[in-house]
């Protein structure tokens, strides 16, 4: 898994690491645990083919909760030990969403904002332009391919 050899989570990198971690995990076939809950647990009456599927479910989820856990500095670690992967994906979800949200905005308003300067050519205009698409397309806006 290639993410264990990237930056870790340290916070003003989330969407980085966000981005990284899924696609490692669609190559796994595992990105789903980031989205859903772990099903419950068969009852005793249970088929022995249930159960094991059930394990193997559980396991696998394991498995993406350490993988998260191993790509984070330990002060972020520490926040979020015994807990599933899609529950520590919500809550790290919601300590630097807020941060991406304004990175998303600033960015944005930049965008807006350029205009060709006296004295400059328009290649530095659209380099300029393109460096704030990409950053903002590294944060989840997409921007179609006809603009």
């Amino acid at each position: 898994m290639n993410i264990l050899y990237g930056d870790k989570l340290i916070g003003p990198n989330y969407l980085y690491w966000i981005h990284a971690l899924r696609i490692t995990l669609t190559c796994e076939k595992k990105e789903y645990f980031l989205d859903g809950e772990v099903p419950e647990e068969h009852e005793e009456d249970a088929t022995r083919e249930e159960k094991d599927e059930y394990e193997k479910c559980y396991n696998h989820s394991t498995r993406v909760a350490c993988l998260m856990m191993v790509t984070m500095v330990p002060e972020i670690q520490k926040n979020f030990k015994n807990l599933r992967a899609f529950n520590m994906n919500g809550q790290i979800n919601e300590m630097f969403q807020e941060k991406t949200r304004h990175e998303r905005f600033d960015l944005t308003k930049s965008l807006v904002g350029c205009e060709l300067q006296e004295g400059t050519s328009i290649s530095t205009l659209i380099q300029k332009m393109n460096l704030y698409i990409n950053r903002l397309e590294h944060l989840g806006i997409p921007f179609p391919q006809d603009l």
